[in-house]
């Protein structure tokens, strides 16, 4: 009887454009949960569409560069969209981190957004921005370039043009 030694075929790579996804909705979760927690009076943030698309360019901005803004809100790509849009008329507030990753092993999007704004929660000025009462709308943008993933968040007042996402 000859028997075969074979190797297992090796797995597929993980999808990181797949992981990205739900790993901000799992941001926006968690960043929901911890607002209730610092303070009751805040009322639930809402997802937009317009502070969504600012802060996924802003991430995907930083991926490519490998870097964090610089020079303030002159290189901020999220601040310069909102400020370019007529219907955008509120006051932002802007998060962003940095967190390594293995590309080649993925990584798990639950425990990556929770390490994420477990870092903004450790800053003093973007806790404040959770927490802050008068925002209402948000928006989150994650992005990957090599073993680096840089997300971003926003956070706004109401404004009468805003389109809150459903």
């Amino acid at each position: 009887m000859l028997a075969a030694c074979t190797t297992p075929p090796e797995p597929p790579p993980p999808d990181i454009k797949a992981l990205l996804f739900e790993m901000k909705e799992h941001m926006y979760l968690y960043i929901s949960e911890e607002r209730q927690k610092l303070n009751t009076d805040a009322m639930p943030l809402r997802r937009d569409p317009l502070l969504d698309a600012a802060a996924q360019a802003h991430s995907e901005a930083m991926a490519e560069r490998k870097a964090f803004d610089e020079g303030g809100s002159d290189e901020n790509i999220a601040i310069q969209r909102l400020a370019a849009n007529p219907n955008f008329q509120g006051f932002v507030g802007e998060n962003s981190a940095m967190q390594y990753f293995y590309p080649e092993h993925g990584f798990d999007p639950e425990t990556f957004a929770q390490s994420l704004v477990d870092q903004w929660l450790q800053s003093e000025g973007h806790q404040a921005n959770i927490e802050y009462t008068n925002f209402a709308l948000t928006g989150i943008g994650v992005a990957a370039n090599g073993n680096e993933i840089y997300a971003a968040g926003l956070f706004a007042t109401e404004t009468e043009g805003a389109q809150a996402a459903d």
